[in-house]
């Protein structure tokens, strides 16, 4: 399987818990989301990050994405759509509260 699509270096991969897709985080601060079976195609392109995506993680679901980024952000996607659901606040480490993320 050979993947190609992002403009930067890819920094994290993960396969979702079924199995049937994997997300890429790049420091093109994109996610593709990938299928895994047949002709292993590039399906969507999530955008939102200011800088490189680091971390994707699934939801055990598989409904929904999580990612963090250098630009000191967590989002939280829609897997299907690819919308953003949720942010956290770019918040100095000093000052962070128990809570992943702002209300």
């Amino acid at each position: 399987m050979q993947l190609a699509g992002h403009g930067g270096d890819a920094l994290t991969l993960r396969f979702s818990p079924d199995g049937q897709c994997l997300a890429s985080g790049s420091f093109d601060r994109t996610i593709l989301l990938w299928r895994t079976y047949d002709e292993c195609d590039n399906y969507m392109m999530i955008r939102g990050h200011k800088n490189a995506v680091l971390e994707v993680h699934w939801f055990t679901n598989g409904e929904q994405l999580l990612s963090c980024s250098a630009d000191k952000s967590v989002r939280c996607w829609d897997a299907e759509s690819g919308t953003q659901v949720r942010s956290s606040a770019t918040v100095p480490s000093s000052k962070q509260t128990d809570s992943g993320f702002g209300s």
